[in-house]
């Protein structure tokens, strides 16, 4: 009855906090990069197709490679809320409210005082504009990335309370070939952490020592045939924009992953003195997060390989573990009643996602899904937008040149050429092959009604707007 008892708080307790953030940020963004728009024309697509989609189309770019399981999921989750776009927002914010409930979990176990502590510094580190996660959705929007980090804390959590070495093996194998159909950064951090796991316990126990070899042979399988390896790497050499905010200067990057290898090595040596596993584990997934940070930077420093974009990327992680397991290390458990596991880490990943985003401004993005609505029920056929020599776009003025691009290559499946480049920098000088603009009524210009929308001709648009 007891044990009855305390999976239903825990149900509750997570229940609630995730109630309480997808309230809190219903029909709000904030952010307003391109990289919403990208995410959505593949989940819009997959939505459509499913995985029968054709093999490329004009209006995904290189999301035609793109690991797609993330967006498998909105798609999939979509019809909860009659929107992908709305399943996109919903399941990005679901994803790093269980990022933190998996951390705070962690940390609880060892210890609930430290656990407590981590969310106040954390918190507070992030209304300092520490790049912490939660960050991956505020600026940029790293979707695919918050929903494979999601995935492989709970992975890491549910391999930490097992028993069984060969139900381990199995659940970090099988994690990591999933992930990596999300995210790469996440897969890759998963196969770090497991095989500095496995070496530390190779140290400490003979019996480990073998499974050393089968994790390695394991991670060089993945490596050289996981479909998703190829298109990350030809993806990879891209250079993107991200702003680290306060650690946006190498100088700082270098002593953040410096720190973050002493802070994880430190842990997973203090858990073996104390003959604690949990702590052992948080260590190693520390050290293996600076391992894959530090492997990114010298490939892209030394080798020219990939980018110093992908590199700031796994900074994410970096920011948060650190700081957590500094906690770890100093804080000494302090018994406090009533406090439960799964409350401290409802709680505390409620109060850290707060203080993540209330820095930042947010987008009302109600009038986005009521005018995306009007777009996808107007009674236009996306597929004419397919052909070379025409295509209707969307422009509302109410909305930024990135939505109405958003719109545009996602529901009216718009080539990504000139023509959606146009409609990105609302700049439509000298384009050509456009027929006409959906858009709000204007009277100069002989407009189709289709819905509350209209659809004008695009050269007298032009000529109007």
């Amino acid at each position: 009855m007891e044990r009855i008892a305390s999976r239903a708080v825990s149900v509750v307790s997570i229940a609630a906090g995730l109630a309480t953030v997808l309230y809190w940020s219903s029909g709000v963004l904030w952010s307003g990069s391109v990289d919403i728009a990208h995410h959505y024309a593949l989940i819009r697509v997959l939505t459509e197709h499913g995985p029968f989609r054709p093999d490329w189309l004009p209006n995904l770019g290189e999301m035609n490679h793109y690991p797609p399981l993330a967006h498998y999921l909105a798609a999939w989750l979509s019809p909860i809320w009659d929107s992908g776009l709305v399943s996109m927002f919903n399941l990005g914010m679901a994803s790093l409210f269980v990022v933190y409930v998996a951390l705070f979990s962690m940390g609880a176990l060892v210890s609930k005082s430290a656990a407590i502590v981590a969310v106040c510094i954390l918190a507070g580190l992030a209304l300092l504009d520490w790049p912490i996660h939660g960050f991956e959705l505020r600026g940029n929007y790293f979707y695919s990335q918050a929903v494979a980090t999601a995935l492989a804390y709970c992975a890491f959590l549910a391999a930490m309370a097992s028993q069984s070495h060969l139900r381990r093996d199995a659940l970090f194998l099988a994690a990591t070939i999933t992930i990596g159909f999300a995210h790469m950064i996440a897969a890759l951090q998963l196969i770090a952490a497991y095989g500095v796991l496995l070496c530390f316990e190779g140290v400490t126990s003979k019996s480990g020592r073998w499974r050393v070899g089968y994790w390695a042979i394991a991670s060089l399988g993945f490596l050289a045939f996981h479909p998703s390896v190829r298109a990350m790497l030809d993806i990879g050499t891209h250079e993107g924009g991200l702003d680290l905010l306060a650690v946006d200067q190498p100088v700082m990057q270098a002593v953040l992953v410096a720190a973050t290898g002493l802070i994880g090595a430190g842990c997973a040596l203090m858990g073996a003195r104390r003959n604690d596993p949990t702590i052992v584990a948080i260590g190693c997934l520390i050290f293996a997060s600076f391992a894959l940070s530090a492997s990114l930077w010298g490939a892209h420093t030394v080798a020219g390989l990939g980018s110093y974009y992908g590199f700031k990327k796994t900074l994410f992680s970096l920011t948060t573990l650190a700081p957590f397991g500094l906690c770890i290390l100093l804080v000494r458990d302090i018994h406090i009643k009533g406090a439960t596991v799964p409350i401290i880490a409802s709680a505390g990943s409620v109060a850290v996602l707060f203080a993540v985003l209330i820095g930042s401004s947010p987008i009302d993005a109600t009038r986005l899904e009521v005018l995306r609505e009007a777009v996808e029920h107007s009674g236009y056929q996306a597929e004419s937008n397919r052909r070379e020599n025409s295509a209707t776009i969307v422009n509302f003025p109410e909305l930024t040149p990135i939505f109405n691009y958003l719109l545009t290559i996602g529901e009216l499946h718009v080539p990504r050429d000139e023509r959606a480049a146009a409609v990105y920098t609302n700049d439509f000088t000298g384009v050509q092959r456009i027929d006409a603009v959906l858009t709000d009524r204007m009277e100069q210009c002989s407009s189709e009604p289709v819905g509350p929308i209209f659809r004008v001709p695009f050269d007298c648009w032009v000529a109007n707007r």
